[in-house]
């Protein structure tokens, strides 16, 4: 197709196979390193209670904490490696294991 709209299709096309093979590439590592991220930030923030100089500090703790991946978060705003996507993966699951250990406050 030689026409405007057989190009802007082709290329359409072609960006979709793009970010498919990025995505087909981190899908079998991406679970993973969220779930390690996870496990990782669930026992941080159920540890952190018991460390006796952390007690009185733990609000802060945690805030400096998440001010640090939010800082991370900027740096990795595009990563380009897959390296990069691994970590970006597993500071997801960081956060989302801080977010999960905060509803055991009520239980």
């Amino acid at each position: 197709m030689d026409t405007r709209l057989g190009q802007l299709v082709g290329q359409i096309q072609f960006r979709i196979r793009q970010r498919w093979q990025a995505v087909d590439r981190l899908l079998p590592v991406a679970p993973f390193w969220m779930l390690a991220g996870f496990y990782a930030g669930n026992g941080f923030a159920t540890t952190v209670k018991y460390i006796p100089w952390a007690y009185w500090w733990e609000g802060i703790t945690i805030f400096l904490l998440v001010l640090t991946l939010e800082a991370l978060q900027r740096i990795l705003a595009r990563p380009r490696t897959q390296i990069l996507w691994m970590v970006h993966y597993a500071k997801f699951g960081f956060l989302w294991g801080l977010f999960v250990d905060a509803f055991k406050v009520g239980s």
